[in-house]
């Protein structure tokens, strides 16, 4: 795969769980990143995560000037609740339903999620459902593979227990799911980062345990 590379990037932390001392700026638990991609003259605009909640995140990108009708494509980096809890309150406001401005919305298919507010293949959804996205112009992109999504920009897709190295493959966090009647051992298979090569070098992006980020 030809990757190629961006020729700028920025960054805009949307949602996380600490917004600063005497900041005007809401925090929420979980975490929603804009990422504005510049190449060749273009600049869209990629929503990493949706935290828990969409109002926040909406207020934040009032302040910052950023309207969401800019949002080209949306990432869900795995099917918590914190990472996909905005994901409708936002599509509302996105709201692109004509063919020529739909929203992909990447997410990474693992295990099936026994919840009732979700089918086998889809995150779970505050206050939603995955028609209800479709209705509001997001089209579900599902796999497990490696996917460019612009010059330099691209999923990391499906990384194996056998692929990651020693340290990785035993979960040091305690994580559950309520799975076939029973709670067992969250691994998070269905995590899926993001992955930007640029001038300076390659930028990564992931959902679980990410730390703090201003405008970068």
């Amino acid at each position: 795969m030809n990757i190629g590379e961006a020729d700028k990037l920025r960054i805009y932390a949307l949602a996380e769980d600490y917004a600063g001392y005497n900041s005007p700026f809401l925090a929420q638990h979980g975490v929603s990143f804009l990422i504005e991609v510049e190449f060749g003259g273009n600049k869209p605009r990629v929503l990493f995560d949706t935290a828990s909640y969409a109002d926040p995140i909406l207020f934040n990108m009032e302040i910052l000037g950023i309207d969401p009708k800019t949002v080209d494509m949306i990432i869900l980096s795995h099917s918590h609740f914190d990472h996909t809890g905005g994901l409708l309150g936002i599509m509302k406001k996105v709201n692109k339903k004509f063919l020529y401005s739909l929203i992909p919305i990447f997410f990474k298919v693992s295990l099936p999620w026994n919840q009732s507010s979700c089918t086998q293949e889809y995150p779970p959804l505050r206050g939603g459902s995955k028609e209800e996205i479709e209705k509001l112009g997001g089209v579900w992109v599902l796999s497990r593979d490696i996917i460019k999504l612009m010059p330099g920009v691209f999923t990391l897709g499906e990384i194996t227990k056998e692929e990651k190295v020693e340290f990785e493959r035993n979960t040091t966090i305690s994580l559950y799911k309520f799975e076939n009647g029973k709670i067992g051992s969250d691994d998070i298979e269905d995590e899926m980062g993001l992955a930007i090569n640029t001038k300076k070098g390659l930028v990564v992006i992931g959902g679980v345990l990410t730390p703090a980020l201003s405008a970068w």
